[in-house]
């Protein structure tokens, strides 16, 4: 993002980043929690062009990896922004790589909406799934 092109008070900053990660991440709404988790990495792009995502599922997380939120520092020494998600239907965790420091503010706003989505999509799915389970037997 280019600092230039818009206003400069903190707080007009932060709100045109948000409405810009607003504008990007909308398509969000209509999707399922796979088709979020898809598309991610080429929203993050059309916010900062250079950052890279990689989403990492339970089953594939590894003792050494990132499991904060935030900026984190990997035993290789570079820099990576870490967040995770905890709800259904699957605990995932997301670093990106490649940005710079004053992108940070887009990534904390880019997670906080990534995980509202996937919040929603994974709960309306597990209320869906369970809505046809026979409760007195268990089945689907």
């Amino acid at each position: 993002m280019n600092e230039t092109l818009h206003p400069g008070s903190d707080f007009e900053q932060l709100r045109w980043r948000s409405a810009e990660v607003a504008a990007q991440t909308a398509q969000f709404d209509r999707l399922s929690f796979e088709e979020i988790l898809a598309l991610a990495p080429a929203v993050l792009r059309s916010l900062i062009s250079s950052a890279r995502l990689q989403v990492t599922r339970e089953h594939e997380q590894q003792a050494d990896g990132p499991l904060s939120r935030g900026p984190v520092q990997l035993a290789n020494g570079s820099s990576a922004f870490a967040s995770c998600y905890v709800g259904p239907a699957e605990p995932v965790w997301f670093t990106a790589y490649g940005f710079s420091e004053a992108d940070q503010l887009t990534l904390a706003l880019f997670f906080d909406r990534l995980e509202q989505a996937l919040q929603a999509a994974g709960y309306a799915e597990e209320l869906n799934r369970q809505a046809r389970r026979d409760w007195l037997t268990g089945l689907l």
